[in-house]
């Protein structure tokens, strides 16, 4: 049992120790391949168990996070240097780290941690770069435009996410779900203002002066 709850924790890590493989590896040999495809893999899997099994956690979660990040940097750094990029190009690249930059330093300085989210559009971006050599085959020059869309897209959602959010939520959907929650809070604290109002007005009708003049209460 226990061997099961630490499997899809194990899988995320082999993603982190295989990108950091890919490294080594020549970015044309069938070995590069086999362990690009792995890489992608795991990252279904894992989260696919985690939930099946219903051992969701937030170390897992922290682990999928950096496992992501590992791959997407490694994949950035094999395939860029090949690859000819317009001024266009180059500058939404910086655009989006500085985007991703901002999200780290802002979540650390609220939550104390990294805040990575799982949301649709890191996800589909994510996808897109996973799916970059099959996309560069298909599309050419189009493949590039459509992952640098992708990421500008979910990096802008995360940092509003995260600049927004008093509460850290990873399992956050996208920019809808977090006005849902903020509409709930809202709601809430709506309802305790009133309830601490209608118990403020309840001691001042209680400590006035006829209450007191009755005898109800004793006179201070």
């Amino acid at each position: 049992m226990k061997f099961k709850r630490q499997l899809p924790n194990c899988i995320t890590i082999s993603r982190i120790v295989l990108s950091i493989v890919l490294l080594i590896l020549p970015i044309s040999g069938t070995s590069f391949l086999m362990v690009y495809f792995l890489c992608g893999l795991s990252d279904a899997i894992d989260g696919y168990l985690a939930r099946r099994w219903k051992i969701c956690s937030e170390m897992g979660a922290k682990l999928d996070s950096i496992a992501d990040f590992f791959f997407l940097a490694v994949v950035l750094i094999k395939y860029l240097p090949s690859i000819v990029l317009e001024q266009w190009m180059l500058i939404s690249i910086i655009l989006i780290a500085f985007i991703r930059l901002s999200s780290i330093m802002i979540g650390y300085y609220k939550f104390h941690e990294a805040a990575f989210l799982h949301t649709y559009a890191n996800k589909s971006a994510g996808f897109a770069i996973y799916c970059f050599p099959i996309l560069m085959y298909l599309l050419k020059s189009d493949a590039i435009f459509l992952c640098i869309l992708l990421a500008g897209l979910s990096a802008i959602e995360e940092l509003g996410i995260i600049s927004w959010t008093k509460k850290l939520d990873r399992n956050c959907r996208g920019f809808w779900d977090m006005i849902k929650i903020m509409k709930i809070i809202y709601e809430k604290e709506k309802v305790m203002k009133k309830s601490d109002m209608n118990q403020e007005e309840s001691q001042l009708i209680i400590e006035s002066p006829s209450f007191v003049d009755q005898g109800w209460i004793p006179k201070k």
